[in-house]
Order: C-alpha cells, then structure tokens, then sequence
C-alpha cells in the first residue's frame, strides 16, 4: 500500500512522515516554501520520496539500517 501527498498552492512547513511496510510519496514542486523547513521521514521495509521545487537546497543527515538515502535531481518525474 501507499500513499502520494501533494502540497499544490499550499504553505509548507514541515512534516512527519513514516511509511512502514509502503511508501509515501509527498510532492512539493508546487509548494510555498517561504523558509527553510524540517522533514523528519522514517520508512520500515517501505520507502519515502520527497520531491522539491527546482530552487530549494536540500540537506539530508540519515541513518540507514537495511535501507539507503539518496538525492537525486530528476527534472523529469
């Protein structure tokens, strides 16, 4: 199971995120994001992906136990 989350024309402040054995997709591309803001995401045998507008700088700090953490520009999805 999944979840897709979408902020269009909304202000974005923050989010906790956790997907336990699904995934959750949270698309900001079309987001306010007037400062900088906090995503705490947990994901369990699930995943968790997070897509930003162009303009916004990114910082991950991430401790993987039988998963990963990337980033990745994708212009395209």
């Amino acid at each position: 199971a999944g979840q897709d989350i979408n902020f269009d024309n909304e202000t974005f402040t923050g989010a906790e995120l956790t997907a336990v054995f699904g995934g959750i997709k949270c698309d900001l591309r079309k987001a306010k994001i007037t400062k900088d803001v906090v995503i705490n995401a947990e994901a369990i045998f699930g995943s968790v992906e997070i897509l930003v507008p162009d303009d916004v700088k990114i910082k991950i700090k991430s401790t993987p136990i039988f998963g990963g953490t990337s980033n990745i520009v994708n212009n395209n999805v």
